[in-house]
């Protein structure tokens, strides 16, 4: 079982207070919330269709 990242925690309760009763985002929705191009989440690994909160606030909190 790995740990937390330090941020992790961080990041999902921004995530969820940026969508509130979601549990699950979309590829244009987490493009919007990160003010990113589709080649910037290709190319950190947000290959999927479909995001969970907590999937996207684990990535996010390991970039450097």
């Amino acid at each position: 079982m790995s740990r937390e990242t330090e941020t992790y925690r961080l990041e999902l309760e921004q995530l969820r207070a940026a969508f509130p009763n979601k549990i699950i985002i979309s590829r244009s929705e987490l493009m919007n919330y990160l003010g990113r191009k589709r080649w910037w989440l290709d190319s950190h690994g947000f290959t999927e269709r479909d995001f969970t909160l907590v999937s996207v606030a684990n990535r996010l909190s390991k970039l450097k």
